[in-house]
């Protein structure tokens, strides 16, 4: 299994417009990609510009099935405009 977090910050004033891409691509992703078993997405309490999104594939094969898909593509570069900074992944490793 493989757990992903990944961090962005949105530019002032764009909030409301990353929920909505952000909705439209967590839909997708639940519908279309039955191997990738949890994608959560958040916007932290204290810090409103700021979103996380957690992810787990149940293979290799499915995180680069995610990663080609057209929405997803879409979603990079929505963020590309969107955001103060690039999308930052951070691959977890389970331990317990």
């Amino acid at each position: 299994m493989i757990s992903i977090f990944v961090r962005y910050r949105v530019k002032e004033g764009k909030i409301e417009d990353v929920k909505k891409i952000v909705r439209e691509f967590v839909t997708k992703v639940k519908d279309n990609e039955p191997e990738t078993l949890v994608y959560e997405s958040y916007q932290l309490e204290d810090d409103e510009q700021e979103f996380a999104h957690f992810v787990k594939f149940a293979t290799v094969k499915s995180e680069k099935n995610h990663n080609d898909t057209e929405y997803m593509k879409k979603f990079r570069k929505a963020a590309s405009y969107l955001c103060e900074r690039t999308l930052e992944f951070i691959k977890l490793e389970g331990f317990y």
